[in-house]
């Protein structure tokens, strides 16, 4: 728990394991998501090989409100859960985003500072603002037009 190495360690226990007891799902726990074995298996392994951080098998992600996106379980990975504001955004290219950012804090731990990154495209940033109450890290995407920062 929020030491990569040892999450990745885990993990490929997991499926280890799992693979010795003929396994046809996972659960895990601290985000409550159920995966078919084969499913995890291949997403640990691509991983373990320097493919992108497992998100699908190992968070949750509720986009019942009505702007936004947050995680379950990444908490517990990172010290902090995400919530991505969506900004009119579809849910399914917002989870884009989401899937990056996940990778991020679940690869190098939680944000402590508000800073402004990349986004998809040259002409927008994200602005990750921690939000200490909430144990959150809240995302907005910011849009530079002009020299000039609006919020989306």
């Amino acid at each position: 728990q929020h030491v990569p190495a040892i999450v990745k360690a885990m993990m490929l226990l997991g499926e280890i394991l799992g693979s010795a007891l003929n396994a046809k799902a996972t659960y895990w726990q601290p985000a409550s998501v159920v995966a078919g074995f084969g499913y995890y298996s291949d997403s640990v392994s691509q991983y373990n090989n320097g493919a992108a951080f497992p998100s699908l098998v190992s968070i949750g992600f509720d986009t019942t409100a009505d702007d936004s996106i947050r995680t379950t379980g990444l908490g517990w990975l990172s010290g902090q859960e995400l919530v991505f504001e969506r900004g009119g955004l579809p849910v399914h290219e917002a989870m884009r985003y989401v899937v990056r950012l996940v990778h991020d804090m679940a690869t190098n731990g939680a944000i402590d500072h508000i800073m402004d990154v990349p986004g998809m495209d040259d002409s927008e940033h994200l602005r990750l603002t921690p939000d200490v109450a909430e144990n959150a890290l809240i995302v907005r995407r910011i849009y530079i037009q002009n020299g000039a920062n609006t919020a989306g």
